[in-house]
């Protein structure tokens, strides 16, 4: 006889509580389905100027590895790096007067390069796409014989090719 009432016992809550989360999925089910209330407000006519308004332009933030895009600056969510202000794409700078100079070389300008990715800049710093320190590139004289390495067994020869040592190796260049 107890075992009846217990197993009547729990036949009640299981009830009970199938009830209490049909109202709750009723409730979730009307608050999903209310109006909105819609609230007017007075418009005023502006008058038209003949000044053009600039567009804002918001700002969107881009990893440099993954090339996610984003609105808010911060962490990229794929890989961690730090999201960096992305140019707009119709924004133009302005050319820069030059004075034309007779007869003289323009001044070398350093280049800096990352030694991963081989992306070049004008300015010392950190690679935008994997995070390393730039190095100073230096220039390669026009003058100097290239030569070429077998990429098997390291022998030199100055054309390029198939290697003359007959190992199935590529004469590539040295550097």
């Amino acid at each position: 006889m107890k075992r009846i009432w217990g197993w009547v016992m729990v036949g009640v809550v299981v009830l009970a509580a199938s009830a209490v989360r049909a109202q709750e999925e009723k409730k979730a089910d009307e608050t999903m389905m209310a109006k909105p209330t819609v609230v007017s407000t007075p418009t005023v006519k502006a008058k038209k100027s003949k000044v053009a308004k600039p567009k804002t332009v918001k700002d969107s933030y881009i990893c440099p590895m993954c090339h996610i895009k984003s609105d808010k600056p911060g962490k990229c969510p794929q890989c961690g790096m730090d999201m960096v202000k992305e140019k707009p794409a119709n924004q133009k700078t302005a050319p820069k007067e030059s004075k034309p100079q007779a007869s003289m070389k323009p001044a070398a300008k350093d280049v800096y390069v990352c030694p991963m990715c081989d992306i070049k800049s004008d300015k010392p710093g950190k690679c935008p796409h994997c995070g390393m320190d730039l190095v100073k590139e230096t220039p390669k004289d026009p003058n100097a014989k290239v030569v070429y390495r077998c990429d098997r067994c390291g022998i030199e020869s100055d054309k390029p090719g198939d290697c003359p040592h007959h190992c199935g190796g590529t004469l590539v260049v040295k550097e």
